[in-house]
């Protein structure tokens, strides 16, 4: 079955647009949607145009109360690198048009095939909510690493002329050039950590459907950079607790239908 498409802008398409656009199956869609969208089993996807530089859909995406109708949305999907330019409407000949269209079909395929490795390994637990950190410990660790940074980075900018600490630094912290490249190498290792576990909880993300348009991706990213493994654990159990309330509505549901 072809793609759904708007009947009132079907003529003002290019004529290998058109085509294709056509001859697109939803299974190419959805993939596509679910990866560089973050949609959730999106629905009726309707293809609004196709360039040399991307691809526009609307779709619907449905919630998981099921008594809220689905939410209209729209994505632009890019093609990197860009599709070749689009043969002139007025001189382009049936050979130049079919060519692109075979052209911009196969650089479809190949990204709903990428699309479709990338989300095998979605969860079907959602998390939307972001949790901030409540221990000691937390705010310890993250004050600990700000104010580590800030005086690494004063004293390579100011050294002794740091206002307020650099005499300080100086006199009774990294009086010896060896004591600084101490703390620098030990820092630097710090970094790269942190760096590790932003990469490591944004798949942790990817999986468990966080949108990355918005703040709640923000928010654990910015965290675990500040936090490190606490966070990456506050994450996990927000998964665990979300995980036993799907299983507990799914137990409802069935105690329901046996009533």
């Amino acid at each position: 079955m072809a793609t759904k498409i708007d009947p009132t802008t079907l003529l003002s398409h290019p004529i290998p647009v058109r085509n294709l656009i056509l001859q697109i199956p939803p299974g190419i869609l959805t993939p596509l949607l679910t990866h560089h969208a973050q949609a959730f089993e999106p629905q009726d996807a309707i293809v609004s145009s196709i360039t040399p530089e991307g691809l526009t859909v609307t779709y619907l995406q449905p919630l998981r109360e099921a008594w809220y109708n689905p939410i209209p949305r729209s994505a632009f999907i890019p093609f990197t690198p860009p599709l070749p330019p689009l043969p002139p409407p007025a001189s382009a000949s049936e050979s130049e048009n079919f060519e692109w269209e075979e052209i911009c079909a196969g650089r479809l395929r190949e990204m709903s095939c990428e699309s479709g490795k990338v989300i095998d390994d979605r969860s079907d637990i959602i998390v939307r909510r972001y949790l901030p950190p409540t221990s000691v410990g937390s705010f310890f660790a993250m004050g600990w690493f700000v104010a580590l940074s800030g005086l690494i980075i004063l004293w390579i900018f100011r050294g002794r002329e740091a206002a307020y600490v650099g005499p300080f630094l100086a006199d009774h912290v990294w009086n010896a050039q060896w004591k600084f490249d101490v703390t620098a190498f030990v820092h630097a290792g710090i970094l790269v950590k942190k760096c590790r576990d932003v990469v490591n909880l944004a798949g942790r993300l990817r999986v468990h459907g966080v949108d990355r348009r918005r703040g709640v991706w923000a928010l654990w990213l910015v965290n675990v950079a500040l936090e490190g493994w606490r966070c990456a654990q506050r994450f996990e159990a927000e998964v665990r607790r979300v995980g036993r309330g799907m299983a507990e509505e799914k137990v409802k549901g069935e105690s329901r239908k046996g009533k």
